[in-house]
């Protein structure tokens, strides 16, 4: 009976030296897991922070791109009056000149 008492508590033994064992791996691999959802969490919070940067940086691109467009109609508008008064410009010399033409022919006359 000692024997055999013996022998289930060898038994016993193994049992337990085993789920020992596969709980110390169960404790490995949720600390491992632990450590790679940690991991994960930084990653995703540097690209979200890396994605606010970027939609900054796009934003004040697109507004300096207003800018210039708005700078360029300014630049469009303010050539066109400059050629009208260009143009005013000539029209009136002609006339002047064409007056003047006139009136010195009619002196000659």
């Amino acid at each position: 009976i000692q024997a055999a008492h013996v022998k289930t508590q060898e038994e016993s033994q193994t049992k337990l030296d085993a789920l020992r064992s596969m709980l110390e791996e169960s404790n490995v691999a949720s600390d491992d897991k632990a450590a790679a959802e940690i991991e994960v969490r930084e990653q995703l919070a540097a690209a979200s922070k890396d994605n606010s940067i970027l939609v900054q940086r796009i934003t004040e691109a697109s507004t300096e791109l207003n800018k210039q467009k708005d700078l360029l109609k300014d630049s469009e508008t303010r050539l066109e009056q400059m050629q009208q008064e260009k143009d005013k410009a000539v029209q009136d010399a002609d006339q002047r000149l064409k007056d003047a033409t006139a009136s010195y022919e009619a002196r000659i006359d």
